[in-house]
């Protein structure tokens, strides 16, 4: 998590939350891009399943989860397909 979570700062993005969980980061849409426009991104051209914020925060917010078996690999690609 923390790891994920280092990560999506040092690519200049914001966190979701001010404490985030150990199963999955939030992070702000950079400014001007539609967060649902990353996710179908992710799907199609990499073949990464990243999930988009749910009701209000639809279009907003991304997550990345890190729940169970997640390696540095994972987090690497997952972050490589978000840069």
């Amino acid at each position: 998590a923390k790891a994920t979570q280092e990560g999506v700062k040092a690519l200049g993005l914001k966190l979701f939350s001010e404490r985030p969980a150990n199963g999955v980061t939030a992070v702000y849409s950079p400014e001007g891009i539609n967060g649902q426009d990353i996710v179908k991104l992710a799907r199609e051209k990499f073949g990464i399943t990243i999930a988009g914020g749910q009701e209000h925060l639809k279009g907003k917010i991304f997550r990345l989860s890190h729940m169970g078996y997640v390696d540095i690999f994972d987090i690497l690609t997952g972050l490589e397909v978000v840069e």
